[in-house]
């Protein structure tokens, strides 16, 4: 038997949009009440727990690279200025870290997504075995 609260809820137009969304795509929700007790019973704290553990994890990442970032700013102001080398996002410098970086990347996804190949035979080693004579042999 269902218990009825009388309760009302007050929502944001932020909220009445997705609990419109909820409700045009999922034909079994009909209504705003559905589309709030199809939420709470979907609703699991243990992906919660997850996904604020990895935002926790993206978090530190971030503030590890904006460290790094930094520290080679102050390099770049302190040794490069000097040298007349042009800092910034148009320099060359930048560019060529940029595509760099960006090649790792490519090659590194290339190598993820590409099939395994057997291990290479290596020439170097039919190379130095010498063709079989058997006049060799006869001539001992």
């Amino acid at each position: 038997m269902t218990k009825v609260i009388d309760k009302h809820i007050y929502f944001h137009q932020t909220h009445i949009d997705v609990l419109d969304e909820i409700i045009s795509t999922h034909a079994e929700v009909k209504n705003y009440s559905e589309a709030v007790r199809f939420l709470c019973m979907n609703y699991d704290p243990e992906v919660e727990k997850k996904v604020n553990s990895n935002q926790a994890k993206l978090n530190g990442m971030s503030k590890e690279i904006s460290i790094l970032t930094e520290m080679v700013s102050e390099f770049a102001d302190l040794h490069l200025k000097d040298t007349g080398i042009l800092i910034g996002t148009n320099s060359t410098v930048y560019q060529e870290a940029k595509e760099r970086v960006e090649g790792k990347i490519k090659s590194n996804q290339t190598k993820k997504y590409s099939p395994q190949l057997k291990k290479p035979v290596n020439e170097s080693v039919h190379a130095r075995v010498d063709t079989f004579d058997p006049t060799k042999i006869l001539k001992r």
